[in-house]
């Protein structure tokens, strides 16, 4: 047979799928896909179509789904994954996890790798710690997505080109970034500002992060604002050649120095809201703005953590309870003996994934976004080069 026969009969897809270019398939057709670790009886020899036949790797269902399925659904069962470098360039897929707190072992989903999004991706309900790539790196959305009800750390972070489409990142915790990795990366590619769409992160939760967002070029918006929390997070944001509007309006802010503003009701304030200290946190970036910033969490730091609301009323304990009040009922008022409810709550020695969530978020704390201050910070010299 002839090679042009051949070609005609199979399509380009066998002759290009051991090059790493995955061609358009001939019959596209979305797909539930399943992967289970080799323990839970996943393999990569089968067809991965029903949840007793599921593949092994998401290597694996990339290959499928760029020669076979098309737009897919992956559903990743409990366990740890660990893959290399995936690239997905034409089909939009989901990738859905069992959970992401590790606490409970049948319940979670950690996957350690690197992917590229060429076309619309989401992730949710999985762990990732990312792996040895440049950087540091989870994802890069190319061409928009989604990531909710993750927890990401170590070299788990997130890269957005916000020329591609629009990201939404919601309900997510960051925690204990690797030295020299950011939580979140932002660029618009190619001098595309004037295409450049929103990013928005919403409900989720930055510890011991630094910086939280580095900011490259042509970036127009970030929503960094209403219900997340940063807990000991400097810098906030760095830029690194863009003059970005960053919004952080109604985020809870918890450095390692407390509020300096004046204590109302029964404790000291929690969450930095006083300019004068939040313009520390912002570094070569002149147009962000901070406005209605939270003096108590929006929801539970940690499991156990009652420090912002500890009747769950949606009223923080210091505008309903006062400094003669005793809120923990040890005979002493709140003004005697430091209420722990009052101020913060020291957290366990190892923290579990916090609470997060818009739904929690928005039956918690409300906080007005109204009256906001704009920040605006000269950025000192430093080195411009593209970052890879």
């Amino acid at each position: 047979m002839s090679l042009k026969k051949s070609l005609s009969r199979f399509g380009l897809v066998a002759l290009l799928a051991g090059t790493g270019f995955i061609a358009t398939p001939q019959n596209a057709r979305a797909a539930d896909i399943y992967i289970e670790t080799v323990e839970n009886n996943g393999d990569d020899s089968n067809d991965g179509l029903s949840s007793s036949t599921p593949l092994a790797s998401v290597d694996e269902a990339r290959l499928k789904i760029g020669q076979l399925y098309g737009n897919s659904i992956i559903h990743l069962g409990s366990g740890v994954f660990n893959e290399g470098v995936l690239r997905f360039n034409n089909f939009s897929v989901d990738i859905i996890g069992e959970g992401s707190d590790s606490s409970i072992p049948d319940q979670y989903t950690e996957l350690n790798a690197t992917f590229t999004a060429g076309a619309d991706m989401t992730f949710s309900n999985l762990a990732s710690k990312g792996i040895n790539y440049s950087n540091g790196l989870f994802v890069n959305f190319k061409a928009g997505g989604s990531l909710s009800n993750c927890v990401l750390s170590e070299r788990g972070a997130v890269q957005v080109e916000t020329n591609g489409g629009e990201v939404d990142i919601t309900g997510c915790t960051f925690r204990n970034m690797s030295s020299g990795t950011p939580a979140i990366y932002v660029e618009a590619t190619g001098g595309k500002s004037e295409i450049s769409q929103p990013f928005n992160i919403s409900s989720c939760q930055f510890e011991d992060c630094s910086p939280v967002f580095e900011v490259g070029y042509n970036v127009s918006e970030i929503n960094a604002g209403l219900f997340n929390q940063y807990l000991g997070c400097n810098p906030l944001a760095e830029g690194l050649g863009s003059d970005a509007f960053i919004d952080f309006s109604g985020s809870y802010v918890e450095g390692s120095e407390k509020s300096t503003g004046s204590t109302v009701g029964c404790g000291a304030d929690l969450g930095i809201t006083e300019l004068s200290q939040l313009e520390g946190f912002v570094t070569n970036l002149s147009n962000v703005t901070f406005g209605g910033n939270a003096r108590f969490p929006h929801y539970p730091r940690w499991p156990g953590d009652e420090a912002g609301d500890i009747n769950n009323d949606g009223i923080p304990n210091s505008e309903q309870y006062g400094a003669f009040d005793d809120l923990d009922g040890d005979g002493r008022v709140n003004v005697e003996d430091s209420d722990p409810y009052c101020f913060s709550s020291a957290p366990p020695a190892e923290r579990l994934p916090a609470t997060s969530g818009l739904s929690l978020a928005l039956g918690m704390l409300g906080v007005a976004a109204a009256g906001a201050y704009t920040l605006r910070k000269k950025g000192g010299d430093r080195d411009y080069s593209t970052k890879n």
